[in-house]
């Protein structure tokens, strides 16, 4: 038998290969670690829990799913995607317990307001070494492509030293030209 124990090992099987037409595979045991979640279906698994960080599409920067339901994409730059998307959430109905992002950039700025907007887990093409250290501080799961020392701007460089989040939150909403209004 084989026990899939971590979401690395859960990657190489496809839900056809964990369940078939007459239920579990008896060869194949999931034992989970608790602070992970995974729904199984009856479709390609694969799919369902890599989504998220899957490659964006061309011109998008910021894609935000809720579980594997693709809900916002934006194509701007800079911090606008997030503030579009605290935007989007005073509207949204939608659950947000699972609310994962896909982001082209991100440094400290981008994971304060990702950590503010409610994400659990982000996958970001291209990270500082300064949003690793926050991500990881607010227990936000993160996966990346490149991780860089510092994001070669001035809000980088503004904030490496501050540590209060709605001081960071102050500070970017003014730099945006954007109201303190919050989610």
């Amino acid at each position: 038998m084989k026990t899939i124990k971590t979401l690395a090992a859960l990657r190489n099987y496809s839900a056809s290969s964990i369940f078939s037409n007459k239920g579990p595979n008896p060869y194949v045991q999931l034992t989970m670690n608790p602070q992970e979640h995974y729904t199984l279906c009856d479709h390609q698994l694969e799919d369902s829990v890599l989504r998220y960080q899957q490659p964006l599409k061309e011109g998008i920067s910021l894609a935000v799913y809720n579980g594997e339901e693709l809900i916002f994409t934006h194509s701007g730059h800079w911090l606008h995607p997030l503030f579009a998307f605290e935007e989007f959430l005073l509207t949204y109905e939608g659950p947000r317990e699972a609310l994962s992002v896909h982001d082209s950039v991100a440094g400290k700025a981008a994971a304060v307001l990702q950590g503010r907007l409610g994400i659990k887990r982000a996958h970001i093409d291209l990270v500082s070494e300064l949003a690793v250290a926050h991500y990881k501080k607010k227990g936000i799961e993160l996966t990346w492509g490149e991780k860089i020392e510092k994001i070669a701007c001035q809000t980088e460089a503004l904030l490496s030293e501050l540590d209060d989040e709605d001081e960071i939150y102050r500070i970017l909403k003014e730099r945006a030209g954007r109201s303190l209004t919050s989610v």
